[in-house]
């Protein structure tokens, strides 16, 4: 019997779901840590600051900073950056 595209999309989509649920199964699995960011600023360029949230077995930790003349990209990015560092 051939297939109709429309049944070969339906098939590669939900091969492409378990896969990703297999990917999400394996991290939880591995006690994965979760890091949230956010950056802004007032003004652009002007003062801004940055947060870190980042989970682990259950425990949270939380970081933040500023500047007094930033942007807003800088603080997204150092948010990020600091992140990864911890």
């Amino acid at each position: 019997m051939i297939k109709t595209e429309r049944e070969l999309r339906a098939e590669a989509k939900a091969a492409s779901k378990a896969r990703v649920e297999a990917c999400v199964a394996e991290v939880r699995a591995k006690r994965a840590i979760r890091i949230f960011t956010d950056g802004a600023c007032s003004g652009n360029p002007g003062p801004g600051g940055w947060g870190v949230m980042i989970q682990k077995k259950g425990a949270t930790a939380e970081l933040s900073g500023g500047d007094p003349q930033t942007t807003n990209n800088r603080m997204e990015l150092t948010a990020a950056i600091q992140g990864l560092k911890s």
